[in-house]
């Protein structure tokens, strides 16, 4: 496998994820943002990664980025939504 190959790196964690390997799926996509920052599959299934292991504040963050990217993602604007929902729920918001 070329280790720069995004693709490649993608897919990788697509099966670490498939696995339960949340560590290693981040450490996947966190390489392919050093060789591409604006990579938008690894920004938005890190996002997803954070968030399906408790992660919430930090996928936020992530959907973010997602959204600096590609403002009209729609996927990344319901996920944050729903994501600042759960953190605000786990916070105590008063509005729960």
């Amino acid at each position: 496998m070329d280790p720069n190959n995004l693709y490649a790196l993608d897919n990788k964690s697509y099966a670490l994820y498939n696995l339960g390997n949340y560590d290693g799926v981040i450490a996947y996509y966190d390489k392919a943002l050093t060789i591409d920052p604006l990579f938008e599959d690894a920004l938005v299934y890190k996002a997803i990664v954070l968030e399906n292991s408790g992660n919430i504040a930090e996928a936020i963050k992530y959907y973010n980025k997602v959204l600096a990217v590609i403002p009209g993602n729609t996927y990344a604007i319901g996920s944050k939504d729903n994501a600042t929902d759960t953190l605000n729920y786990l916070n105590g918001a008063s509005e729960y």
